[in-house]
C-alpha cells in the first residue's frame, strides 16, 4: 500500500473520530437542558403550557412536572406543580378547554389548574376536548360532552370519533354514519366503515365494496368498488374489476 493511499485512510478515520466526538458533546449538553414539551392551547388571550423540568432530556419516559398558564407579554401567571398530583392519579393529561383530564380508579374525569375536580371522575373512557366537546364512554356506551361536564349528546353509540370539522363519525348496530353537534344524523347509519369527508366526499363500504357519499349523505360516485382509498388533491385511487386507476371528484377515471 502507498504510503499516500495511507495518509488519506488516516484522515478519513480522524475526520470519522472528530465527528463522534461532536455528537458526543451534543448529547452531554442535551443532557443538561431544560426543555418546553408543547404549548398547548390559547383561550382567553392567554397561553397555556407544559413545562418539562427534567434536568434528564433523554429520559426515555419524560414525564410533566409543572402547568404554566402564560400571558401574551411572556409575563407567568401562575406554575402548578404536577408532581403532588402523581401520587393521587393513574394519568395526567395535557390541557384542552381549560381542563386537564385525570384518571384514578381506572375512571376519567377533567380538573382545572389548581386541581379542583369540574368534570367528574366517571368515565371509562373520556377523549381530550376537540370542537368544544369532549368524546366520553359510559356504560359501554359512546356520548359527548362539553367542558361544564353537561351532556350534549346522548352516549347511545357503540363506538364514535372526535368531531372533526363540525361532524362526528359513529356506529350504532354494527353500521356506521355521521352526526353533527346537535346530534342529528347527518348519514344515517348503513355503511360497514366511514372516513372523515376530505375533497368534500367521504370513502364508505356497503356489502363490502366501496364508494363515495357527500356531505348530504348522497352516493355521488357508486358503491362499485373493490379496493379504494379517501380523495387527496381531488383524485383517489380505486380498483375495479381487478384493475387499479386514478378517478377524480366526479367518478371519472383521471390520469
Amino acid at each position: 500500500m502507498s504510503n499516500k493511499r495511507l495518509v488519506s485512510i488516516v484522515l478519513v478515520l480522524f475526520s470519522i473520530f472528530l465527528v463522534l466526538c461532536y455528537l458526543f458533546y451534543l448529547q452531554i449538553q442535551l443532557s443538561k437542558t431544560k426543555s418546553i414539551v408543547s404549548i398547548i392551547e390559547e383561550e382567553n388571550n392567554q397561553y397555556s403550557s407544559i413545562i418539562n423540568i427534567n434536568d434528564n432530556f433523554n429520559h426515555q419516559e419524560s414525564s410533566i412536572d409543572k402547568l404554566q398558564i402564560i400571558k401574551p407579554n411572556d409575563e407567568i401567571q401562575n406554575t402548578t406543580d404536577l408532581n403532588s398530583w402523581k401520587e393521587n392519579y393513574q394519568e395526567i393529561g395535557l390541557i384542552s378547554n381549560g381542563l386537564i383530564k385525570v384518571k384514578k380508579n381506572n375512571l376519567y374525569g377533567f380538573v382545572n389548574s389548581d386541581g379542583s375536580e369540574i368534570i367528574p371522575l366517571q368515565y371509562q373512557i373520556a377523549i381530550d376536548f376537540s370542537e368544544g366537546l369532549s368524546l366520553i364512554k359510559i356504560n359501554n356506551k359512546w356520548g359527548f360532552i362539553n367542558s361544564q361536564g353537561e351532556t350534549k349528546i346522548k352516549p347511545i353509540f357503540d363506538h364514535a370519533f372526535p368531531f372533526f370539522k363540525g361532524l362526528s363519525l359513529i356506529k350504532i348496530n354494527n353500521k356506521w354514519g355521521a352526526i353533527n353537534k346537535d346530534g342529528k344524523f347527518i348519514v344515517e347509519p348503513q355503511y360497514q366503515s366511514m372516513e372523515y369527508f376530505s375533497d368534500g366526499l367521504s370513502l364508505v363500504k356497503k356489502n363490502n365494496l366501496y364508494g363515495y357519499i357527500d356531505e348530504g349523505g348522497r352516493e355521488v360516485i357508486p358503491v362499485i368498488y373493490e379496493q379504494a382509498q379517501s380523495f387527496a388533491n381531488g383524485q383517489a385511487l380505486v380498483k375495479l374489476k381487478g384493475r387499479n386507476f386514478k378517478i377524480d371528484i366526479f367518478g371519472q377515471e383521471s390520469d
